[in-house]
């Protein structure tokens, strides 16, 4: 099993750094592949009709998270991938976008039930957390370079929601429990890059940054896909995905980080 590796945000100096160096790789991306690819290559697509994929993935995600309150010190909890897996009750991932001509869309959700049964000695029983999350988003693309190369810009809103159940299921305390739920909205933009490798097969990059209900919200993925029919296609890869957010007063930072594999089909 490969153990993730996480990066976070420590401060406000690194937060901005961040930023700077994002909004760098967006504008570097554009600026460079402008400059490789061959002005007879940035042709209107002259597709007539919409062109569709769904694609299913598993996304082998690590977590590590960072929490502050007013009072009392830094929290860090960290799962492994192994760790989630032990604890997952149901999860679902899945894209879907389609096409026409320069123009799109693509939208990209998740959801994740994770329960974990723990004994606490501090209340001589045990406790049951239940922890659903969901992150959706949908972006509208628009193809700046098209040819042997593509490069699209991406914009668009990403929700986010996570509940969090605790309960006492033994002891003297056993009956009494605590929910919360938190959640909110970050407008995100970015870059996504399509580059052939060989016959059927091309490198995919994609990048994006926002905010909203998020400090700083950002995701990175690299891949390789492979289209070995009309109707189907594979895609391996990594993906990095960050947010830090304020809710009444206590600061998440939150990663998660993994290998990921998807199914396309397309239509």
């Amino acid at each position: 099993m490969i153990r993730p590796r996480f990066f976070l945000f420590r401060d406000c100096d690194e937060m901005v750094t961040g930023k700077k160096t994002i909004l760098a790789f967006l504008i570097l991306a554009l600026a460079g592949l402008s400059a490789v690819v061959p002005a007879r290559a940035q042709s209107a697509d002259t597709s007539d009709g919409w062109t569709f994929q769904v694609m299913p993935y598993f996304w082998a995600t690590g977590i590590k998270a960072i929490t502050k309150a007013p009072i009392g010190p830094e929290k860090t909890v960290e799962l492994s991938f192994s760790d989630i897996l032990e604890s997952m009750h149901f999860g679902a991932m899945g894209s879907f976008e389609g096409r026409k001509g320069r123009w799109g869309f693509l939208f990209d959700g998740g959801y994740a039930d994770i329960r974990k049964s723990v004994s606490v000695p501090q209340i001589g029983g045990d406790v049951e957390s239940k922890m659903p999350t969901t992150t959706l988003s949908l972006v509208a693309t628009g193809r700046v370079v098209q040819g042997k190369a593509v490069l699209e810009l991406l914009a668009g809103p990403r929700y986010n929601w996570a509940k969090t159940d605790l309960e006492v299921t033994s002891g003297p305390l056993a009956g009494r429990g605590h929910s919360s739920t938190d959640s909110w909205w970050d407008a995100i933009a970015g870059v996504r890059l399509f580059v052939p490798l060989a016959k059927s097969w091309r490198f995919l990059g994609y990048a994006d940054v926002g905010g909203g209900g998020s400090e700083l919200t950002w995701q990175a993925r690299g891949a390789v896909a492979w289209r070995f029919s009309n109707l189907l296609s594979a895609e391996a890869g990594y993906r990095h995905f960050y947010f830090e957010r304020v809710n009444k007063s206590v600061s998440t930072k939150q990663t998660k980080s993994g290998f990921y594999l998807g199914l396309g089909i397309w239509f």
